[in-house]
């Protein structure tokens, strides 16, 4: 029980940030959509952007967020909703601009498939380093104790 309570202390305060802001993912399909909001770019989809909720925000339940389209490499342009409806605990949302089939969708979804494929790459890169890391670390450990050390 005291675990319980000690668990509750430490999140109370992680719950109450959580409120006063959310994260909204910008997503495409296909992906790799360029997202742009008010003018100015922000990156590729899926993008996460942090929005600041007012106290208007919560009791309404919808947040209005920045006016923001997704833009494949063809130029073709989708508009996101500026809506977004709050869960209970606000914590995160999610837009998605759907492109429609067409001219040029077909270099669209190329490019997408290259974003994925780019992005499997790089999570496996850190996986692969990670797992390096945790080698490194048991060998030195390993070492030191073959050396007979009885502090590393």
């Amino acid at each position: 029980m005291n675990g319980v309570k000690t668990l509750f202390v430490l999140c109370f305060p992680l719950l109450l940030g959580a409120c006063s802001s959310i994260a909204v993912t910008y997503y495409s399909d296909p992906e790799g959509a360029t997202v742009v909001c008010n003018g100015s770019v922000y990156g590729e989809t899926p993008l996460t952007i942090r929005y600041a909720l007012s106290d208007d925000d919560k009791r309404l339940g919808v947040l209005y967020t920045d006016s923001c389209y997704a833009q494949w490499l063809s130029g073709y342009r989708v508009s996101y909703s500026n809506r977004v409806h709050l869960p209970r605990i606000p914590v995160f949302g999610y837009q998605m601009a759907k492109r429609p089939l067409g001219d040029g969708y077909a270099q669209d979804a190329d490019y997408g498939l290259r974003v994925q494929t780019l992005r499997q790459l790089r999570a496996q890169q850190e996986e692969n380093r990670r797992l390096m890391q945790d080698q490194l670390r048991e060998q030195r450990k390993t070492n030191c104790l073959l050396e007979g050390k009885s502090k590393c």
